[in-house]
């Protein structure tokens, strides 16, 4: 009897032992699966400039003052920087408090950013590094430009298109300039992307555009090979409408 209910016990607590294991490889799988889910609602992860301690108004940045993180897109702020080395050096307008987003607004006002204009409802500014060299030095803030975005690989070996049009330049200045008046300062390369647009840019535009438009351009300017400005004539109004072009015209 005894041993019978010793192999009565032993097999209970078999039992036991494998509905646990069942029961902890089901909550691992859903887990993942809700893990899944909620990345893909979120969308895909883009680098993120945020501050790593509290710092005051005027405090001018240092490479150790920020860090990039990957946030998922629906996150991000439309207006806030990829690449450190396009805040490292500026002083700030505002405070950012430890894990905040380095933006646009912790530079300058929307105002002053815009000749004393406050923005409309639905617009951004949004500063965006652009390549086009000495083209660039005599537009003006205020001229009306489209947007061409450039990308490699694919099927088609990389592709060009309009992604903005007839937006506002509210502000443009040289990289290299900058950076010789102490506005970017020393450059740091944390987590900068060798590929992406900032490595080709010579210009920082700033750009008034929508909220849909901000965050296209924004992941452009990581991913994307190269971001240049078309000027428009101060008389066109006209729509481009869907626009690229491959390797085969």
């Amino acid at each position: 009897m005894r041993a019978l209910a010793r192999k009565q016990r032993l097999r209970r607590g078999l039992a036991f032992l494998v509905a646990s294991v069942v029961l902890a490889a089901f909550a691992v799988a859903e887990v993942e699966r809700r893990t899944r889910a909620a990345d893909e609602i979120a969308g895909p992860r883009l680098p993120l400039v945020r501050a790593v301690r509290d710092l005051p108004p005027g405090s001018r940045l240092r490479p150790s003052d920020v860090a990039v993180v990957g946030v998922p897109a629906s996150f991000a702020p439309p207006s806030a920087f990829s690449d450190p080395r396009l805040v490292v050096g500026r002083r700030l307008r505002a405070p950012l408090l430890r894990g905040d987003p380095v933006t646009v607004a912790a530079f300058a006002s929307q105002q002053s950013a815009r000749g004393g204009r406050s923005l409309a409802p639905g617009q951004r500014l949004l500063e965006l590094p652009v390549a086009g060299g000495s083209a660039l030095d005599s537009v003006a803030a205020g001229a009306r430009v489209d947007v061409l975005v450039s990308v490699e690989g694919g099927v088609d070996g990389g592709r060009t298109e309009v992604a903005v049009e007839n937006a506002e330049l509210a502000a443009l200045r040289p990289l290299a300039a900058a950076a010789g008046e102490g506005d970017l300062g020393e450059r740091s390369t944390a987590g900068a992307s060798d590929d992406g647009a900032g490595a080709r840019a010579t210009h920082l535009a700033t750009l008034v555009v929508s909220t849909r438009a901000a965050v296209r351009l924004t992941a452009a300017a990581v991913f994307a090979r190269e971001v240049r400005l078309l000027v428009r004539p101060d008389s066109d109004e006209r729509p481009v409408g869907p626009l690229a072009a491959g390797p085969g015209g």
